[in-house]
This record gives structure tokens, C-alpha cells and sequence, in this order.
């Protein structure tokens, strides 16, 4: 397993051929369940996630926030890809920095920042997206969350 990068720039080196990990392909997944239904809009999301540490702030460290391209300008009939970065955070457990078997070697917590639901929507062309409706009303964590139990029940016996 290698560490996560946590490097000063926004985006992190390229997993291969470093000693240290680009993101979270999970994040990917998340970022695309927090934007929502875009199938009104030739776009797809394509998410470059990079591990982080969230909570750096200024003045103490580089603050990394997710960002987005827009899609308004482009043409009906040629699809647009959102290009989004997302922060992601591990967190592991510290009382076992061996591998005893006593603690999980894997993280136990995974903190992201993403881009809201409004975001994507008027990135993909609903400059009138509000984020009351998109974000204040229903669960997105709680989606989010459940994808990742669906995923783990369904991929163990």
C-alpha cells in the first residue's frame, strides 16, 4: 500500500512510478452522486481526485478545494466533459503503526470535498440550478454513503 501523496500543489503526482498515492477512485464515484442527474445535458463528469489533507487552512498551509470546468458554451450535439478535482483525506488508525493484525491496516474514514450538486448542475448548463433545491433538500451524504455499503455488501461473500 502506498501513503497518500499530500502534496502542497492542488494536484497531486501521478500514483505510478512515485512512493505515494494520486486519490481516491471511490471519491470519483461520490463526486458523481453528489452532482445529480445530468442526463438533460450532453456531459459527462470525469473527476481527478487527490488526496489531501481537508482541513489546512490559511495562514497554516495550502487550503486545496475541488474545482470544475463549465460546459455552458458548449455545442448541443458535442458532448462536454466536466473535468472536476476533488480532496480526499484518509484517515488510518494510529495505535498500530506495524502490521499485527490487532488494527485495520486500511483507513477507517475517508473525508472528501466535493462539489456541490449546484455546482455541477450549472456547470453542466442549468445556469438557474438552485441550491436550496439541489442541496439543502434530501441526503446526499446519506446516498453517498449507502452507494459505498451497497458496493462493499455486494463485493464480499
Amino acid at each position: 500500500m502506498k501513503p497518500p501523496c499530500y502534496s502542497d500543489d492542488l494536484i497531486n503526482p501521478p500514483t505510478a512510478g512515485t512512493n505515494c498515492a494520486h486519490g481516491s477512485e471511490w471519491t470519483k464515484t461520490a463526486q458523481k452522486i453528489m452532482g445529480g442527474d445530468i442526463s438533460w445535458a450532453n456531459v459527462d463528469i470525469d473527476t481527478d481526485d487527490n488526496f489531501h489533507r481537508v482541513y489546512t487552512m490559511q495562514p497554516w498551509g495550502h487550503v486545496h478545494l475541488p474545482k470544475t470546468t463549465d460546459c455552458g458554451d458548449a455545442e448541443d450535439d458535442v458532448k462536454c466533459t466536466l473535468k472536476t478535482i476533488s480532496v480526499t483525506e484518509n484517515f488510518y488508525e494510529r495505535l498500530d503503526q506495524f502490521d499485527t493484525g490487532k488494527y485495520a491496516i486500511a483507513a477507517s474514514e475517508m473525508k472528501a470535498k466535493l462539489l456541490s450538486r449546484q455546482s455541477i448542475q450549472t456547470a453542466a448548463g442549468n445556469k438557474t440550478a438552485d441550491f436550496h433545491e439541489n442541496d439543502e433538500l434530501g441526503n446526499r451524504c446519506g446516498d453517498i454513503n449507502q452507494a459505498s455499503l451497497d458496493l462493499a455488501l455486494g463485493t464480499v461473500s
